[in-house]
């Protein structure tokens, strides 16, 4: 069996809600083995979003722990939780969550910034992987101009950029047309071909969840491994 990258130990989290707390996530457990891809379903407002935050030690968890190579996440201080984030785990956000004013080179140096990628300068590297997804051209465009999957496409090589080992996806083709969703779906399994990354997707798209090791359905706060 491989060794557990991701562990989710009774997880559950609460939010307020206009008749007291209201549970998002109940007790929810689960893991996820190096190099192990696996997909989340279920439908909208189910908290595949806030999962995958606890996971990625961006939302805390109201009771349970999260732990990371073996290490609880949130037992870590504040900065330390930071530059995990920084240089070992890559998120692709469903709404690309790019840096307006700034142009596509320029939100992918800024991570790049954080790494050391055999020499090369990070205007180098964002100008390579902007070539890799069809984009050099548009390198000093400023991403409110390009188009959503030109966007989401960006969005999608800046989390893979510092070569992180653990990936955490949300919804990467919720927006897009079936090309441009395409495009998205090729970057990520490519990354996680070449790289062995541990993948944990929260996504309707059937190709993605054919490619998953393990599916769960996350509905109503609780999480069940799909048969």
């Amino acid at each position: 069996m491989a060794e557990d990258k991701l562990v989710l130990d009774t997880v559950s989290v609460t939010v307020p809600g206009p008749d007291g707390p209201q549970a998002v996530l109940r007790s929810v457990s689960a893991t996820v083995g190096a190099a192990e891809m696996v997909a989340i379903v279920g439908p909208s407002g189910s908290g595949k979003t806030t999962l995958l935050n606890v996971a990625g030690g961006l939302e805390p968890a109201f009771d349970g722990r999260v732990l990371l190579d073996g290490v609880p996440v949130w037992s870590r201080p504040d900065g330390e939780r930071a530059a995990i984030r920084g240089t070992s785990i890559g998120f692709v956000f469903q709404d690309a969550n790019l840096i307006q004013g700034l142009s596509a080179e320029e939100n992918l140096i800024l991570p790049l910034l954080l790494h050391s990628r055999h020499g090369e300068t990070p205007r180098d590297v964002a100008r390579a992987l902007l070539g890799r997804i069809g984009l050099e051209a548009k390198a000093r465009t400023r991403v409110e101009r390009l188009s959503g999957g030109e966007r989401q496409r960006v969005a999608t090589v800046r989390a893979l950029a510092g070569e992180p080992a653990m990936v955490l996806v949300d919804e990467p083709t919720g927006n897009l047309d079936d090309e441009n969703a395409r495009r998205v779906i090729d970057i990520l399994l490519d990354y996680r071909s070449r790289h062995h990354a541990t993948m944990l997707v929260a996504t309707h798209d059937a190709r993605l969840i054919e490619a998953a090791d393990r599916v769960f359905r996350l509905e109503d706060g609780t999480l069940h491994e799909a048969s």
